[in-house]
């Protein structure tokens, strides 16, 4: 099989494509089951296209996932993996990385001071978040809340769930993480209530500028500033 730019694609045990029937049998056996899946199944993609077994092409309109937004195939980006690969490919978090170093000066430089925690996933990150405000709030008289939106979506975790305002997501784990007040986005009033009722306890407020999973509603410009 070739790519779109005429490579043959090199086959082994592993990258041999089997049939989306196959895919799919495989998949019933052997994976949890925790996403309802569409029936495709894609071998390669080359740009905005995505390719399965049989060489059908498809337009890719979602992009990847998440941040992988760069398209299929990019040969930049192929040639930086495989010149990392062919250095090295992982070293223990125990000892000094150059990469990560030049990462965070990167980010901090172009974004605003202080310090980097990189991390595997948003998730991740809204959990590590969930953890410091949770060490400031220690020093408060009161149990410390943090503040989130209704319809939210922060995670699938155990912190991350509880930050979450969506009851499809945090249904049948219970009890969740407590300290956690949620007030609907966009309403101001119900903002300056939370903090009236909160006075001195607030630790942190968490919220999407634009929530996703909750209808791609945007946050307003003056609710933002009031928070």
């Amino acid at each position: 099989m070739e790519s779109e730019s005429g490579e043959e694609l090199q086959e082994s045990d592993f990258t041999k494509p089997l049939s989306l029937e196959e895919i799919q049998e495989k998949s019933d056996k052997y994976l949890l089951g925790t996403y309802r899946r569409a029936p495709k199944a894609f071998y390669f993609g080359q740009g905005e296209y995505l390719y399965d077994s049989e060489n059908n092409a498809y337009l890719d309109f979602l992009c990847g996932i998440s941040v992988t937004n760069l398209g299929h195939g990019e040969a930049d980006l192929i040639e930086a993996i495989r010149d990392q690969a062919d250095r090295i490919m992982h070293s223990s978090n125990l000892f000094y990385n150059q990469e990560q170093a030049l990462l965070a000066e990167a980010l901090i430089e172009h974004s605003f001071p202080g310090k980097v925690f990189l991390c595997n996933s948003g998730t991740e990150a809204n959990e590590a978040a969930l953890k410091l405000a949770r060490r400031n709030g220690e020093s408060m008289a009161d149990t410390p809340v943090i503040l989130a939106l209704e319809n939210s979506f922060h995670g699938r975790t155990t912190g991350a769930m509880a930050l979450t305002g969506q009851d499809k997501i945090r249904k049948g784990f219970g009890p969740l993480i407590d300290g956690i007040h949620h007030i609907p986005a966009n309403d101001i009033e119900a903002l300056e209530s939370a903090f009236e009722q909160y006075e001195g306890r607030i630790s942190a407020m968490i919220m999407e500028l634009v929530q996703g999973e909750g209808g791609i509603q945007p946050m307003s410009q003056d609710f933002v500033s009031r928070a």
